[in-house]
Parts: C-alpha cells; structure tokens; sequence
C-alpha cells in the first residue's frame, strides 16, 4: 500500500503524526515522489463474500517504526540529494547552525567531482557570511595590522569568509594597491569575493563601487574615501582585471580625478569594459564628466546615469519631479554606440549634446 494523503474516500490512510510520530517528524521534509519507498503490507487471505466490504487495516508498530526510520534518514543523510534537502530545511527554519554541520559533513564524503559539490559548498559559504566575527569587535588599526600580515591570495580567500571580513577588505585600500602592485591575474575561484558575477560570468562581470554607511539618506552621495576610489580605479587598468566587464557606482562622490581615472581604465589595452552604470552618483560637474565619458570611451555598449543629488533638487525645484530620456542615440564615431541614459534633466543634457557637437562639428 503506497503512502498518500488521508483522505475519507481513499482506500488508503496516513499515519497521524501526533499519534504515532514525534514531533519533529513533521518538520521533516518528506523525500521526492520518484524517491519514495512503497510499503507493501502482507496481504491476507479474503473470503469471497467479505472482499467487497473489506476496509483498510491499522499499521502494525513495525510499519509505524519503518515510516519514522524513512524520515529519519533525512537528518542523517548519505547521499548528495539528502544533504541538500536537510540543509534546507534547516536554513528555512532558521536553525544555520545544524544547516552548517550538514554542508560541512558533506565535503567529507562528497567528492570534488560530482555535481551536486559545487552547490553544497556555494551553502556552506553563504551560510558562513551571515556569521559575525572579530572585525565587528576590534578597533580598525587593529584590524588592519591584523590583515597585513596575508598576501594578496590570502586576502582574497578572506574575502570569501563572512561578510563583516569582505566588507572590512574591500574598503581597505591597501588590498587594492596590493593587487595593482602585485600584477594579481584573477581567477574566477577567486573574482566572487569582490565581483558581482552573473549566470554567465565568463562573458560579464560587474565591479560594484558603493558606499553602504548612509542609512538615513539612502539616495544621498556619500564622500568615500579618495585614497580607496582612486585604487578601486588603479586596479581596473591592472592586468589582472582583464575579466571585468561592467564597472557600478551607487551613492559616492567622484571627483574629477575620479573622472579621469576611470576614462584611463575604460580605455586600457588591458580592460574589457562595455558597461558603465552610475546610480546616484554626485559628478561634480555633471557637464564635464558626461562630455568625458560620453565623448572618449566609445567602446562602451551600455551606460545607464541615474539622477543624482543636484538631480533631485533640480527637479523638486520645478516640482516635475525627474525626466526620463531613453535611448539617446548619438554618432559620434562611423559606427555609432546607443548609449541609454536616464533620468537626466532636459536643461543638462541639451547642454552636453550641444558641447559635443560643437567638439566633433565646430564648423556647424
């Protein structure tokens, strides 16, 4: 007899788990359709007469025993498909530390090569990113004495361990330096603790540049350190950064050495930059940076402005709120590059067409 939901008008009937279970049985996740064993009971012999009003009978302890030991398996599992179904099942209960003791169980029995290792291990380290450590209760010199002592592999392995230890690392300016100095060529193990990589990360990967201190004001620039935006830039024209392929700013100040710097890495040999996208992003002077940006870095594919705080004020003052203008088209080169931008201000973006036309026609 297979096991299925009880039901009045069913011929077959399921165990009550508050009769016959414990109670974390029905916590248990119950194992996939294909999986699941069917329980046979020995069948008696029926007279003739009794087969058409024969109901079905209660199970025995054993079969009861054997039910709870098919769940139990669950929290002792042997197989790749059982780690993953009890991980989960901890991780939705919230209890990360027995999710934890599973993936890590699993390394141990698993082997590299099989499928389904990838995936436990890619738990295992979210899992491990969610836990505090001691960059949270130390002082920053500490800290980073601390951290000065590892190379530039060790750093990137660090990265990958929680997220107080990312965040503490990819705001510290001496590990960029430390990869431009290095000539460090990034591997994609590696490119996870600081890139932000697609479902196709051999064609895009996105170096995201933001600031996360401002909670007040979530739309308003905050001035970043100069020292860790300049490095953040250096890298780009690093030969190790030949794999990125999106740069991201959101909520930073950028001066125009900024500006500069970031033209020179879209326009390095050894960069592959096509998408440039900045969020919220105070520029200073807005004139020059989109002439710059607009008018020297033509092998870009995609570049997307969001309105920034002079942004915001320009449209609260005339109370429009903020324009959208999609898709602006401009061939500047014999190709010929779609650059979409939005939410730029009418009056500004006028402006920078007018300059770059008076750049590319001054006889018109």
């Amino acid at each position: 007899m297979t096991i299925l939901p009880s039901k009045q008008t069913s011929s077959t009937t399921k165990i009550s788990h508050s009769q016959s279970m414990p109670p974390f049985i029905s916590l248990l996740p119950s194992l996939p359709p294909s999986d699941k064993p069917a329980i046979h009971p020995p069948r008696m012999p029926s007279s003739p007469s009794s087969s058409s009003s024969e109901r079905p009978k209660q199970r025995t302890l054993d079969e009861k025993t054997e039910i709870v030991a098919l769940n139990m398996i669950i929290l002792q599992p042997k197989e790749p498909d059982g780690y993953l179904l009890a991980g989960k099942l901890y991780e939705k209960q919230q209890r990360y530390t027995a999710a934890r003791a599973i993936y890590a169980h699993s390394r141990y029995l698993i082997p590299p090569t099989h499928e389904r290792y990838d995936e436990l291990q890619l738990r295992l380290k979210r899992i491990d990113m969610k836990r505090a450590s001691f960059v949270q209760l130390l002082p920053y010199d500490v800290t980073r004495i601390i951290f000065s002592q590892l190379t530039s592999n060790e750093l990137l392995e660090c990265a990958n361990v929680t997220l107080s230890w990312n965040f503490f690392i990819l705001q510290w300016p001496e590990f960029w330096d430390r990869l431009i100095d290095g000539g460090y060529n990034m591997i994609p193990a590696m490119a996870h603790s600081f890139l932000d990589v697609g479902e196709k990360e051999e064609e895009r990967r996105r170096l995201c540049i933001q600031s996360m201190e401002n909670t007040m004001t979530p739309r308003a620039p905050m001035r970043m350190s100069n020292t860790l935006v300049s490095s953040m830039l250096k890298f780009v024209t690093a030969p190790g950064a030949c794999s990125i392929r999106e740069i991201h700013f959101e909520r930073v100040i950028l001066q125009r050495e900024h500006i500069d710097l970031l033209v020179e890495g879209v326009q390095s040999r050894n960069a592959k930059i096509e998408r440039l996208s900045l969020y919220y992003v105070d520029l200073g002077s807005e004139s020059y940076a989109l002439m710059i940006l607009l008018g020297r870095c033509s092998q870009l594919k995609h570049f997307s402005f969001n309105e920034s705080r002079r942004v915001e004020a320009y449209g609260r003052m005339h109370k429009r709120g903020s324009y959208i203008v999609p898709y602006i088209g401009y061939r500047m080169h014999s190709d010929g590059i779609p650059y979409h931008t939005t939410c730029l201000p009418p009056l500004i973006f006028r402006w920078v067409i007018l300059t770059l036309k008076a750049q590319c026609f001054p006889t018109l």
